[in-house]
C-alpha cells in the first residue's frame, strides 16, 4: 500500500468513528435536552392569612404545577415560623367543615394541585410569632422524587379579596 492510500483509509476510519457523535448533537438532541430541564415542578402563588397576637396556628394556600411526565408526592413541609409544618384537607360533613391530616398529597404528572381555603392547606401548627401583613416566610416542602423546593410566602390582610392572587419566588 502506497502513503496516498494509508491517508485515505485512516481519513474514512477516522470520519467513520466521529459521525455518531456529530449525529448524537445534533438541533434535535438539544431541543430535547432543553424541553427536559423546563419540565419540572413550579410552586408559587404562596399566601397566608395575617391573624391577631394570640392565635397559635395559621395555614398556608399555594399551587403546585407539575410540568413534568413524572407523577410525584409531597412528603413533608417545613418552615421556621412554626414548630410544625402539617399537611391537610377540609372536608365537608353535612353542615360541618371538618380537617384531615394528610401523610402525603400526590401530584400527577402534567397537572397542577391547590392547596386554597375549604380544600387542601399546610398547617402552620405553634407559630414562633404573630403573622402580619406584608411578612415574607420560607415554607419547604419535600417531594419523593424532586426533592426540596423553597417556597416564599407572603402575608396578606385578612379582608384582602385578592389572597388567592399572591405570587411568591420558587427555588429548587
Amino acid at each position: 500500500m502506497d502513503m496516498k492510500t494509508i491517508i485515505i483509509i485512516f481519513v474514512c476510519a477516522t470520519f467513520s468513528l466521529i459521525k455518531p457523535s456529530l449525529a448524537y448533537n445534533d438541533n434535535s438532541t438539544f431541543k430535547n435536552v432543553e424541553q427536559k430541564n423546563t419540565k419540572s415542578i413550579n410552586v408559587h402563588s404562596a399566601w397566608s392569612r395575617a391573624l391577631p397576637p394570640i392565635t397559635p396556628n395559621g395555614a398556608v394556600y399555594l399551587t403546585i404545577d407539575n410540568n413534568s411526565n413524572i407523577n410525584d408526592r409531597i412528603l413533608a413541609a417545613h418552615s421556621p415560623v412554626a414548630k410544625q409544618v402539617t399537611l391537610h384537607k377540609s372536608i365537608h360533613h353535612g353542615d360541618h367543615l371538618m380537617m384531615e391530616q394528610q401523610h402525603f398529597i400526590d401530584v400527577k404528572a402534567n397537572q397542577s394541585f391547590y392547596f386554597e381555603p375549604g380544600g387542601y392547606h399546610l398547617m402552620l401548627i405553634s407559630l414562633q410569632s404573630q403573622l402580619k401583613a406584608g411578612q415574607q416566610f420560607p415554607l419547604h416542602l419535600t417531594f419523593a422524587k424532586k426533592g426540596n423546593i423553597e417556597v416564599i410566602v407572603t402575608v396578606r390582610n385578612s379582608h384582602d379579596k385578592n389572597n388567592t392572587n399572591a405570587t411568591a419566588e420558587h427555588h429548587h
